[in-house]
């Protein structure tokens, strides 16, 4: 898993999170990047935390994780 860097002030703009707010210079953020693949960024509201899903490039990581996810769901449902 890469390792998730946060910035506390931007040096310049660094173009719009997953739910559409501008990151811009000045502002907080964090960001990751694989070993081959782009930088990904998100701004530092809660729900564009990244998700261990998100973390990962691994289908098969990415299925248990989802499968996890849905069972707590599911015990929380039935309480």
């Amino acid at each position: 898993m890469p390792r998730v860097i946060t910035v506390k002030k931007a040096r310049k703009d660094q173009g719009s999170c997953r739910c559409g707010v501008e990151i811009l210079a000045g502002d907080s953020y964090r960001w990751w990047k694989f070993r081959f693949g782009g930088k990904l960024v998100r701004c530092m509201k809660p729900e564009c935390t990244p998700a261990r899903q998100d973390l990962t490039q691994s289908e098969l990581w990415i299925g248990v994780y989802d499968a996890e996810d849905a069972l707590a769901e599911w015990r929380r449902k039935r309480k």
